[in-house]
């Protein structure tokens, strides 16, 4: 558990999985990955790095590249700036107007075709015409809830009122993607 819990004892059920996302695969179709810079800095090719980021009502991505990529894309290239990812997978049908739903890798995947410390891997297959296409796959432990309460036991450092409880969970996942990069 993080911080408190709720006062709600129902169980969750978040089912067993597989869990199949798709993300701009379908024919001649691709998301499009937005250029994401930390506040008041500008993401030029002299930037320490190049982060893109996508979000939609299930899933939160945000991908860093070296700054060598810009101006040089490429499979090879991609792979070879690529810093790391994080990401969340959401589960916006469990919502309820005081909490919300989430797994997070905790620790960004560095690593290419390497199955992390958390079993999460990350893969760019290819690159053609400007869209990145690959899989994130792994396996959920832990669904996370973010909790609303006027409950003075929710409090989560020294904020009230927002806390957080852990669901232990098995659930199998990829995520087959397919981005278009400027």
């Amino acid at each position: 558990m993080i911080g408190c819990s709720s006062d709600d004892n129902e169980e969750k059920s978040f089912g067993s999985g597989p869990l199949a996302l798709t993300v701009g695969t379908s024919e001649n179709n691709c998301e499009i990955l937005k250029i994401k810079c930390p506040v008041g800095a500008v993401c030029d090719e002299n930037f320490i790095y190049r982060a893109y980021s996508f979000e939609d009502r299930d899933l939160r991505i945000y991908i860093s590249f070296d700054p060598d990529v810009v101006d040089n894309y490429s499979l090879e290239s991609l792979r070879e700036n690529f810093n790391y990812i994080n990401f969340s997978i959401l589960f916006p049908e469990k919502a309820t107007a005081d909490s919300r739903f989430y797994y997070s890798n905790r620790n960004p995947v560095r690593e290419l075709g390497t199955v992390s410390e958390e079993g999460v891997e990350f893969t760019m297959d290819s690159y053609e015409n400007g869209v990145l296409k690959g899989v994130i796959t792994g396996t959920i432990n832990e669904i996370t809830e973010a909790i609303t309460s006027d409950d003075p036991d929710c409090m989560t450092g020294d904020i009230a009122g927002r806390c957080f409880e852990s669901h232990e969970v098995n659930i199998p996942f990829s995520v087959v993607y397919s981005f278009c990069l400027e």
